[in-house]
């Protein structure tokens, strides 16, 4: 019997559900867009693929104190405020809402500025707010004025009264609301941002208070020191919008944590997706042995992959030398060239060849020729 089309009590066709598609916001710092996943599709005859966090969900943050997951959480919020949305014109920006509990303000300003990534503060906006329904009012108030935000990050939820000895009652009525009043995931759902809780571990090293809060959120990511190093990790756990077990590497730097890790460039989904949609806009092959300046984007990728595996062996044979680039990088775009200077490649985000070349790429200009964001917004109607 034919069903589709037909409305049947209580449940219908998968041909008649309208897919949707998750929107993605890019956060400037592509191993933290890979950790948190992809939308890919075809609009227009061309395959796209978009990074970062999916839009209207939420994620938690588990780690120790001093592990690093606030100054890395600054860097990131700081970086989300720099990207421009497709179609912006240099006019606007992702704007990020970042409730502050562990500081005052005055101090938590400090760290902020102190040094990393360049920010711009019309929209890194900051609140010592410290209930779900002040928080909640801040973020409406905001979504209001036309500011967003896209980004929210509550550092941390056990900053909140409602958290109290972090029962799985007070768990639910954050993230989901109680007794007619609203949680995190109808208000997120509903403004289309991305909100990311800070959690603090018990003695167990799970998240501080009742373990139903990672069942609860969308993504769960853990924060872990390397033990007699500056470094720390952050690896995805329970995750409904990415891999499990993908892992990108910070360091703690004098002023500021960096992302110094670029293990996106192993994975196949994110090779692949690039060199299909580079295809599907009739792109070139990469000119791999020529040093003309038309080499194009992948043809580098491929470089930096080998300097890549070149820092990993010195590093697994305790050595400090770094690999340098001596002359620079160049790929083709459309009827542009673009030139990557040469410089240290940590893998981080500012010195590595393989970075500024994802930057260029994906830049306001460019991005706003791709429209991805536009395009992810398309498929969700």
């Amino acid at each position: 019997m034919k069903t589709t089309g037909m409305k049947l009590q209580g449940y219908q066709s998968i041909a008649d559900v309208k897919e949707d598609p998750v929107v993605r916001i890019p956060t400037g710092i592509e191993d933290i867009d890979w950790i948190y996943g992809v939308t890919q599709g075809w609009h227009e005859d061309v395959f796209h693929s978009v990074w970062g966090l999916p839009e209207g969900k939420l994620s938690v943050w588990v780690a120790p104190g001093g592990t690093g997951k606030s100054r890395a959480l600054i860097e990131l919020a700081k970086s989300v405020s720099s990207v421009m949305p497709p179609g912006s014109k240099g006019e606007r920006r992702y704007s990020v809402l970042y409730f502050q509990g562990e500081a005052p303000l005055g101090e938590f300003k400090s760290w902020a500025t102190k040094g990393g990534i360049e920010m711009d503060p019309n929209f890194f906006m900051v609140s010592d707010a410290n209930t779900l329904t002040s928080q909640l009012r801040a973020i409406r108030d905001m979504n209001n004025s036309g500011m967003g935000p896209n980004l929210v990050i509550v550092d941390s939820i056990n900053m909140l009264q409602e958290f109290g000895n972090g029962t799985k009652a007070a768990m639910t009525e954050i993230i989901m609301g109680a007794e007619g009043r609203e949680g995190y995931k109808g208000v997120a759902r509903e403004v289309g941002c991305h909100v990311i809780f800070v959690s603090q571990t018990n003695k167990n090293g799970d998240a501080s208070g009742s373990n139903s809060l990672p069942h609860l959120v969308d993504q769960t990511f853990y924060v872990e020191k390397e033990r007699g190093s500056s470094l720390f990790t952050i690896t995805t756990g329970k995750s409904r919008y990415s891999k499990s077990d993908t892992v990108c590497q910070w360091q703690h730097l004098d002023d500021c944590a960096k992302c110094v890790s670029a293990n996106r460039v192993d994975d196949e989904v994110w090779v692949n997706g690039r060199k299909k949609y580079r295809e599907t806009m009739g792109y070139p092959d990469p000119c791999v042995s020529s040093p003309s300046p038309q080499n194009n984007y992948e043809a580098n990728l491929l470089v930096a992959q080998e300097i890549q595996r070149k820092q990993r062996r010195q590093e697994l044979y305790g050595s400090e030398e770094v690999p340098q680039l001596v002359e620079p990088l160049y790929y083709d775009y459309g009827d542009d060239i673009y030139d990557c200077d040469p410089g240290t490649f940590g893998g981080g985000e500012d010195d590595s060849p393989l970075a500024e070349c994802e930057r260029t790429l994906n830049s306001a200009s460019n991005w706003a020729c791709l429209g991805l964001a536009a395009l992810a917004r398309s498929w969700s109607k």
